[in-house]
């Protein structure tokens, strides 16, 4: 059955004239909701060095649907705004948007509908779920319902789950459908391991992969060489075109949800 998600076409490799500012879409940066930064000061910070690092917006993701971290969306605007205003305070330029890690699990449907789990952006469109690390299950189901919602599933760190990295024709199978693909910067230079490094640039030379993200959790995973190391190795691996559009475009397209009028956010009280 092909359910091709609505606006996963835009999501390839080529990348427009010119270059444009980095964009994170994953990045576990509000204070005290998660196991990212504990303070508003530690929180700045990471900001600070994301500024540096070229960044200039950050999808803040705190895990949801987590067993043992599950913040709410109230709680992540709120945290958002803190963020945001801290660093306009600072003058660190960099723009903070809501967003959410959200776990696989039965319920995962009844809390997009209720609105009990948040979207990248808050824009309603795109969703960043997370897979236990063990296996890999069955996804058709769950993405014909979102596709019926005008939702867009992406997939964050496959490298990471056992099942995928045995059987990568699921994870294409999935990019088919429309499904987006979200790997970790760190995966692609060997900071998590050669497991994880392996599978994640076999996806980006086969052409599986529509964004990479920090995940970062901390200021170390964050430096100005770090980013350029991550970008010459997609470079190397699929030329710089898809570079751009993994690092650059793509990320912009679900940010610019954000800002549609169509989009179905609830706007932070």
């Amino acid at each position: 059955m092909d359910w091709r998600q609505p606006g996963s076409e835009r999501f390839h490799g080529r990348s427009p004239r010119g270059r444009a500012a980095l964009i994170d879409v994953h990045s576990h940066l509000l204070p005290g909701v998660d196991d990212g930064p504990r303070t508003l000061d530690e929180a700045c910070e990471m900001c600070r060095t994301y500024a540096k690092c070229g960044y200039t917006t950050v999808i803040a993701t705190p895990h949801m649907s987590n067993p043992a971290f599950d913040v709410s969306p109230e709680d992540v605007r709120a945290r958002t705004r803190e963020v945001q205003a801290a660093c306009a305070q600072q003058g660190v330029e960099l723009e903070v948007l809501p967003g959410a890690e959200v776990r696989l699990e039965p319920a995962m449907l009844d809390k997009v509908d209720s609105g009990r789990v948040l979207s990248l952006g808050d824009s309603g469109r795109y969703l960043l779920i997370e897979l236990p690390r063990q296996m890999m299950p069955r996804l058709d189901y769950l993405g014909a319902q979102l596709a019926e919602r005008r939702v867009t599933p992406i997939i964050a760190h496959p490298e990471r789950n056992i099942g995928i990295r045995r059987c990568p024709g699921r994870l294409s199978e999935l990019v088919e459908a429309g499904w987006l693909v979200q790997i970790t910067a760190g995966a692609l230079i060997g900071t998590l391991g050669s497991r994880s490094m392996k599978a994640a640039r076999f996806f980006v030379k086969q052409g599986l992969v529509h964004l990479v993200a920090t995940d970062a959790h901390g200021t170390p995973p964050l430096s100005p060489d770090r980013t350029r190391a991550v970008e010459r190795c997609i470079s190397m691996l699929a030329g710089q075109q898809r570079a751009d559009a993994l690092l650059r475009k793509n990320p912009a397209q679900i940010v610019s949800a954000s800002r549609s009028p169509e989009s179905k956010a609830t706007a932070p009280a």
